[in-house]
């Protein structure tokens, strides 16, 4: 789905307003991000008759993700450095934050950690490019792609699925039932993007486009912190 890094931020609700400062982002692309959307479907089959097949409801959308972790060599060596490096075969020491062990333990932290104090796995909300998804990591899968002589975890392919969460004010806002009272303007943040604030004023990301237009912006990629916006409330 994308070619854009993927990022994890961990929050205390369900939409993903409440940072709990933690966050991980991937070194590489991930090998796939896959959407799911279903519907619950009633299938009647009365003895001698006709099935009756009739909507039962929206699924909660769900999201595949795929990556792999690994180590990375520290980006401050020299050409020099590398010449010595090989010459006498002395390997540095991989400092502890670009091993992927630790940074499979911390992603595990920021998306599936269980908080005694919530009494809640985090929510987590994914952003890679214009892709936004807020939901709860419901699989988090392992497979040990490769080990040093020691025994210590170089490559490791991660495997996760995440079932969206939306509360019932932003999923009825979603439908269009309920909007922003007014219009009003909205000082950018830094580091949003429009289909971040999309999502937040409106429960989702794909309004950002409307927002770019409404707002006369030549590109939805080309705003700044401390920007301001205009952001109308959706037609009832």
């Amino acid at each position: 789905m994308s070619d854009f890094k993927i990022k994890f931020s961990k929050f205390t609700d369900k939409d993903c307003t409440k940072f709990a400062n933690e966050e991980w982002e991937s070194d590489t692309i991930p090998k796939y991000i896959k959407l799911n959307k279903s519907d619950k479907i009633n299938n009647a089959k009365p003895v001698g008759g006709t099935a009756d097949v009739s909507y039962g409801g929206t699924e909660p959308d769900t999201l595949d993700i795929e990556l792999v972790i690994r180590d990375t060599m520290p980006t401050y060596y020299d050409d020099n450095s590398f010449k010595s490096i090989l010459d006498n075969q002395l390997f540095p020491e991989i400092p502890e934050n670009l091993t992927a062990q630790y940074k499979k333990d911390k992603l595990f932290e920021v998306i599936k950690e269980y908080d005694g104090t919530e009494h809640s796995t985090p929510y987590v909300q994914i952003v890679s490019g214009d892709f936004i998804f807020n939901g709860m990591c419901s699989s988090f899968e392992e497979d040990i792609i490769s080990k040093d002589e020691n025994l210590k975890l170089e490559v490791v392919e991660i495997k996760l699925k995440f079932i969206s969460t939306i509360s019932i004010e932003l999923a009825n806002a979603a439908a269009g039932r309920s909007s922003p009272d007014m219009t009003h303007y909205y000082t950018i943040k830094e580091g949003e993007t429009l289909p971040i604030i999309s999502n937040k004023i409106y429960g989702r990301a794909n309004l950002y486009l409307a927002l770019a237009k409404y707002n006369n912006l030549h590109s939805p990629r080309f705003i700044k912190a401390g920007q301001k916006i205009i952001v109308p409330p959706l037609i009832k």
